[in-house]
């Protein structure tokens, strides 16, 4: 390498060329080869700067379209829904049944205190203290708590029995706890017993953990789902309870408000799309199948429901009321967050597979998203089996407790319920995924043909240009070609 006149050339003189001829040379081809459009020429150890490459964004495909005719099928099936419910609707039964057992009207009430103590005392057992043999122990042991409360802004103490269960499981000073009160007979203060222990802090701080990591995580989407689910929790205890004590029919009760509950929520979630419409009318496929099921099972296997102190508490205050309309809606509703869940994976596996793959005929499509399908089965079978399980494991340990054999314990009333409502959800979200794959399959063949015809129609605008600009832009630019070649033979 040499210099000439205190520059560093990239390229040796050749034979015959004085220092400053060279370096003028090797100048010229320097900025031939290292021109940048902001001016930058690179020296020896330089490379030249490379733009970041931006990848490039998602077309828009025909799932992500809007079309007309969908509008029309899900706008009637949306409206049949609607007057179904319309007519479903209790007008008032259910408001006598509250009132006759309506713990308020005869002056009880709930209040909340503090523990501020702690005692024990011996005293005579009851039912209650039943041992493992059946025996009623003559005495024992017995826990009291000192309990500050807050009523009609005074404050004050009462002393109230805590069961020795409750006092096993953690109990102590500093603990809340709700109690009932009964009104004293006249000239008697009133009476206070033990209810529950007050969850409302622990609970609250769970709540807004739990929409702080969905606002963090799913952003807008994740709150819209949670608008949704309000949406969902406000339609079953304004609807769907209230029809229920009514004595309306629990089929078309869970069924009509599941399909009003996920026509709302997909299309707030994910949008007005073809892929959202899919999705929807693969979850009303799916819902009624389960309806179906469930229907079945209840009648053929007599699910009564009457297996908890809470379902006989209800069918004595309902007069007697058949307390398997209760379980039955209950299968219905109970996988319905886990069928939405297969049937939005479900519509997009389609879609997505439509627009990357065009040429793939009806068949072909249909066969790679059950793959998909079948992969997200097992998952979601597991997901509602073991869901289940965590629900009835008290059950389970008190009949397997008491020795039972395995075929009696399998068809007992509750187990037999819980088993039923995992086999009714796992058979209806199983069969929504083929129902869903082919609803998708048969409305991406005409949405993707009007698709391709549209964007085929744009491109051939844009690519036709006319009149002298259309002539020019024809044309070869000769006068580029030498500079080109001069580039690359520099280089």
């Amino acid at each position: 390498m040499s210099h000439g006149h205190g520059h560093g050339h990239l390229f040796p003189p050749a034979a015959g060329q004085d220092g400053d001829a060279a370096g003028r040379g090797a100048d010229e081809r320097g900025a031939a080869v290292g021109d940048t459009p902001d001016g930058f020429v690179p020296g020896r150890w330089a490379r030249p700067r490379r733009a970041a490459a931006t990848p490039p964004a998602r077309p828009a495909g025909p799932g992500d379209r809007r079309d007309p005719r969908l509008w029309v099928v899900v706008a009637v099936l949306v409206l049949l829904q609607a007057a179904a419910m319309a007519a479903l609707w209790p007008h008032g039964e259910d408001r006598a049944l509250k009132d006759r057992a309506n713990a308020y009207k005869d002056g009880i009430g709930f209040v909340t205190g503090v523990v501020v103590g702690t005692r024990q005392e011996s005293c005579a057992g009851d039912p209650t203290d039943r041992q493992a043999d059946g025996t009623v122990p003559a005495t024992t042991t017995c826990f009291k708590a000192s309990v500050r409360i807050q009523e009609n802004g005074r404050t004050r103490l009462v002393e109230v029995g805590v069961p020795t269960q409750v006092t096993k499981s953690g109990f102590g000073v500093g603990d809340e706890l709700r109690l009932t009160r009964f009104p004293g007979e006249t000239g008697q203060p009133a009476d206070y017993a033990y209810l529950d222990f007050a969850r409302v802090t622990p609970m609250v701080i769970l709540t807004a953990l739990f929409l702080l990591t969905v606002a963090l995580v799913g952003r807008w989407r994740g709150l819209l789902a949670v608008v949704g689910l309000l949406i969902a929790y406000a339609t079953v205890v304004t609807f769907v309870l209230p029809a229920l004590l009514a004595g309306r029919n629990p089929v078309l009760v869970g069924a009509v408000s599941a399909g009003l509950i996920m026509s709302v929520i997909l299309y707030l979630v994910h949008g007005l799309s073809n892929k959202t419409t899919t999705a929807l009318l693969g979850t009303l496929a799916g819902i009624w199948v389960t309806a179906g099921l469930a229907w079945w099972i209840s009648t053929a296997a007599h699910l009564n429901g009457l297996v908890s102190e809470e379902n006989f508490t209800l069918s004595r205050l309902t007069t007697g009321a058949d307390i398997r309309a209760v379980i039955l809606c209950g299968m219905i509703l109970a996988g319905l967050g886990i069928l939405n869940d297969v049937t939005i994976t479900q519509a997009s596996a389609v879609w997505e597979l439509r627009s990357y793959a065009a040429h793939l005929d009806g068949r072909q499509l249909f066969t790679s998203a059950m793959q998909i399908g079948r992969d997200h089965m097992a998952s979601t079978i597991y997901t509602i089996a073991f869901a289940y399980a965590g629900v009835a494991l008290p059950g389970l340990l008190l009949v397997d407790f008491y020795g039972t054999p395995v075929t009696q314990l399998l068809t007992s009333g509750g187990i037999a319920e819980e088993i039923a409502r995992t086999l009714v959800a796992s058979i209806g979200l199983i069969l929504a995924i083929p129902l869903t794959t082919a609803i998708g399959v048969a409305i991406s063949h005409g949405a993707t043909a009007a698709h391709d015809a549209a964007t085929t129609g744009a491109a051939t605008t844009r690519a036709a240009p006319s009149g002298a600009a259309g002539q020019q832009a024809a044309e070869p630019d000769l006068a580029s070609r030498p500079r080109a070649r001069g580039r690359r033979a520099a280089i």
